[in-house]
């Protein structure tokens, strides 16, 4: 339906660079990897981490891998200051 439309409105779409990404904890009994997502019959990637502008943005919501042990001070010292 996008591509569809996109082609009709001569906007392409740069598929290499698209992706799915689903976010929230809830356990279903269908996991987004068993979905595929495509768009003209190329299935798109489902990354688990996201970097979005400089944050790391994880399936979950966690902010773990965004502090990590290179960054764990620093936000340490954040905490202590407020």
């Amino acid at each position: 339906m996008l591509y569809n439309w996109s082609k009709a409105w001569q906007l392409p779409i740069s598929i290499n660079k698209c992706q799915h990404f689903t976010i929230g904890r809830r356990k279903s009994k269908t996991t987004t990897a068993e979905i595929a997502f495509s768009i003209d019959d190329t299935v798109l990637p489902a990354p688990t981490l996201v970097n979005d502008l400089g944050i790391l943005i994880d399936s979950g919501l966690t902010l773990s891998s965004q502090i990590g042990p290179r960054n764990g001070s620093f936000f340490g010292n954040l905490r202590v200051q407020i």
